[in-house]
């Protein structure tokens, strides 16, 4: 049965392949777009960027190189990763006309959605611009996926091939699934609706989540209130009991990479008033004397 717990941050330790050190990360931008989906550009040399930046001409001409990879399947903690695609000439940059395919080399990077470079590989692609890389399980196992599935992207830096070039020739995601075996909970205790004034309601929530890949029967959940703070009420899926102090929530079942949600309304506590001191009493008024 699941119970509540405050949230652990994950931590992806860095390390380094056994063909060649760690050469510096990506961009945190640049990495989160390609975990999103976003379509991986092509990177000029920062001299040609910044001469002409808007400039189509600026473009054509130049030699470029773009790695295109297949489709990566869901790794399973504890295989290995094989990284296949292929290698190519591009013409027009801009335009993103593909030439002929070619036997370039360029660096195999796993990155996380920070940007940080877990590994590294170098790859020589065949004479027909084919490769086939495979990033050993053992630097997987960095990668702390027990709380569900991690999202990480492979790129391709560095291309170079008979004078044509890439900085970042292309990327794709690939997903780590998850090594969890049961539900898990995350308390917030914070207000959703930011700074709360002392006597005053707000709302939380508990979060039982599922990362497995099958529907898991619920279980209970005791939730104490935090000092300073009273239950008010909860709203949400399953039964739940609420008193002041303690909140029993019987959790239905959840569905695979699904979440149940309490809502909690708590109050804060107020400040007691200090009481007012009393100014002491005015000297009654010295009695008028006449002058002689």
């Amino acid at each position: 049965r699941p119970t509540v717990a405050y949230p652990t941050p994950k931590v992806l330790m860095s390390t380094t392949s056994s063909s060649r050190r760690l050469r510096g990360a990506l961009t945190a931008g640049l990495a989160v777009a390609v975990l999103a989906g976003a379509a991986a550009p092509l990177t000029l040399s920062s001299a040609t960027a910044a001469d002409r930046p808007d400039s189509l001409a600026s473009t054509i001409g130049q030699k470029l190189l773009t790695v295109s990879f297949d489709d990566l399947a869901e790794v399973v903690p504890g295989e290995d990763l094989v990284v296949t695609g292929s290698v190519a000439k591009v013409t027009q940059a801009r335009i993103g006309a593909v030439g002929d395919a070619v036997a370039a080399t360029f660096t195999l990077q796993l990155v996380d959605a920070t940007g940080d470079v877990l590994a590294t590989e170098d790859v020589v692609a065949e004479p027909d611009g084919s490769f086939a890389s495979t990033i050993p399980a053992s630097l997987l196992s960095a990668v702390d996926a027990t709380d569900g599935a991690v999202q990480l992207a492979v790129r391709a830096v560095d291309a170079s091939y008979a004078g044509f070039s890439a900085e970042d020739a292309g990327a794709t995601a690939v997903r780590v699934a998850s090594k969890a075996t049961g539900l898990t909970v995350h308390n917030s205790f914070v207000s959703s609706v930011g700074w709360v004034k002392p006597g005053e309601k707000y709302p939380s929530t508990v979060t039982v989540a599922n990362p497995t890949g099958s529907t898991i029967k619920g279980g209970r959940v005791t939730v104490k209130a935090p000092k300073g703070t009273t239950f008010k009420k909860s709203s949400g899926p399953g039964k739940h009991r609420t008193s002041a102090r303690t909140i029993t929530w019987t959790v239905p079942a959840v569905k695979a990479g699904r979440t149940a949600r309490l809502v909690v309304e708590s109050k804060a506590a107020s400040c007691p008033r200090r009481p007012r001191s009393r100014r002491p009493a005015a000297p009654p008024p010295r009695p008028a004397t006449a002058r002689r």
